[in-house]
């Protein structure tokens, strides 16, 4: 086997130029996948901020809903307490001569009991 000459255009690479040429490449890919990512690291941002304002949205619903419930029962306890005042206000200004009368003799009556039991 005879080996051929080989002219100045057709010299076999050096390994160091080999070498250059797939680091080239290699930064080329590097490269690439750093825009990938920066591209998937804009996404996952945007998804995240969407859904923080989505739950966001959702706890501001759920804190008015409550605050309504709550709101309503207590105007409902406000209402209670205010009929159970007047109901009671109302017992008392009926009372005319002839209740306190009839009071009075019911406790005199309730004390003599009381102090007759107290002398057996």
């Amino acid at each position: 086997m005879r080996r051929r000459q080989q002219g100045p255009d057709s010299a076999p690479e050096s390994a160091l130029a080999r070498l250059l040429k797939v680091e080239s490449r290699l930064e080329a890919m590097l490269e690439e996948v750093r825009v990938e990512v920066a591209e998937q690291e804009a996404a996952a941002h945007r998804r995240v901020t969407a859904r923080e304002e989505r739950l966001a949205a959702e706890l501001g619903a759920a804190e008015a809903e409550v605050a309504g419930a709550l709101e309503a029962e207590a105007e409902r306890r406000i209402a209670r307490e205010h009929a159970g005042r007047e109901a009671v206000r109302a017992r008392y200004e009926t009372i005319d001569e002839t209740g306190v009368a009839s009071l009075s003799g019911w406790v005199v009556d309730a004390v003599l009991r009381a102090a007759a039991g107290e002398e057996e």
